[in-house]
């Protein structure tokens, strides 16, 4: 992402080289994230606490924190499409959104272990 200030008459005015996309799906992915916490508020459901810096995209490390994983057992889970995730290059991100989403889903579909 490329990033440039412009001088405007009354202020600067910071210029993003960035796919309009990704910034749709940025904003997507926050409202449902915000969507998801009203909804387990109300059924008195404990949420995730949320991102430290406010953003909706995480790395493996703050995964492997939230999920008591080690960081190498998360990137083989996204390396085997098994954990949501995104490649931007060479780095793999996580969307919060979409881990709360994937969590539900695992607890929901999940036989709790009887034979």
């Amino acid at each position: 992402m490329k990033t440039a200030r412009a001088k405007n008459d009354n202020a600067d005015v910071l210029v993003l080289d960035v796919d309009p996309r990704t910034v749709v799906k940025t904003i997507a992915a926050g409202i449902c994230a915000a969507g998801i916490a009203l909804l387990e508020r109300r059924r008195g459901q404990p949420t995730l606490p949320p991102a430290n810096d406010g953003t909706d995209v995480m790395t493996a490390d703050e995964v492997a924190t939230l999920l008591r994983l080690d960081r190498k057992t998360v990137y083989d889970y996204a390396g085997r499409g098994e954990i949501p995730c995104q490649r931007l290059g060479k780095r793999i991100l996580f969307s919060r959104a979409a881990l709360v989403s994937w969590l539900s889903a695992c607890k929901g579909s999940s036989d709790g272990g009887s034979g």
